[in-house]
């Protein structure tokens, strides 16, 4: 999902975008990203291969170790070759969810899951790697094009459902993929570094994000608030995981709009077939 919204968001601005595929043979290595960097020749890079499935994380530890510490760094070292920059994205559940005002950058983490250990693991891998520039971005709850995500499953289940059963005790920060490619943007063009938290403002639980994806569709669906599974107790994402995004796009002289409008733009945008007539019209 985000690459896509990145290589969008970019090309509007002008830039040429260059998808380097780590995943083809001998490009697993450091060696193989050496090459392909002397192909491409390209001025920053941006790494947004992860795994984000906190079920699949506890299943397979390696896997999500993989792809959230060891590729990251694979791509760093061979950065260092050419002295070039990185851009790597990170995830809110490297923190526990215990605090109840949102994260700041300066809040220090302790994840709860695998899937954030393995984040938290590769951010501080990364920033061991000596890179010449090195910007971390944490973001959450991200919904958007290219990719299924939570909103595109509530537009769906409301066309066929009278009712959806949704988490309530989970509160973070929605999250447009395009805002956070636009953000991120800035923060590049700024010459941003360092760990930081980027995200729409404002925060909801999965129930209130639901029921403001279905009256923004005027879908004739209600939602049944539930308790997240306890038993998944390994699986669990924070109960708080909200994101302070402000004293970072401070430093782009920007400000994150509000979750709310940038899900009334991602609906109307892509899912208008779906928007009931008198939604369309306000």
């Amino acid at each position: 999902m985000l690459g896509p919204a990145l290589t969008q968001q970019f090309r509007i601005a002008g830039c040429e975008v260059l998808p380097i595929e780590p995943c083809q043979g001998e490009s697993w290595n450091t060696s193989g990203f050496c090459r392909q960097l002397e192909k491409y020749e390209p001025d920053l890079v941006i790494y947004t291969l992860c795994t984000s499935n906190l079920a699949q994380a506890d299943q397979q530890p390696a896997r999500a170790f993989y792809w959230n510490k060891e590729l990251p760094c694979v791509v760093a070292r061979a950065l260092n070759t050419f002295g070039l920059g990185l851009v790597s994205f990170s995830s809110d559940c490297v923190f526990d969810g215990r605090q109840q005002i949102p994260y700041t950058v300066n809040d220090e983490p302790n994840p709860i899951s695998v899937q954030g250990e393995s984040f938290l693991a590769g951010e501080r891998a990364l920033q061991e790697c000596g890179l010449k520039s090195l910007l971390i971005i944490r973001s959450s709850w991200l919904f958007g094009p290219f990719a299924p995500n939570f909103v595109d499953w509530v537009v769906q289940k409301g066309q066929q459902c009278r009712y959806l059963q949704v988490t309530h005790d989970e509160i973070g920060s929605p999250t447009y993929s395009l805002d956070l490619a636009s953000y991120a943007l800035q923060l590049m063009a700024s010459e941003v570094t360092g760990v930081h938290h980027v995200c729409n403002s404002g925060q909801a639980s999965w129930c209130e994000l639901a029921a403001e994806t279905l009256n923004a569709c005027g879908l004739n669906c209600k939602v049944q608030a539930v308790t997240a599974n306890a038993d998944a107790l390994q699986s669990q994402r924070p109960a708080f995981s909200v994101l302070d995004s402000r004293q970072s796009l401070a430093l782009a002289r920007t400000k994150a709009r509000p979750w709310p409008h940038a899900l009334r733009d991602y609906i109307f945008t892509f899912h208008s077939q779906q928007v009931q007539g008198e939604e369309l019209g306000r």
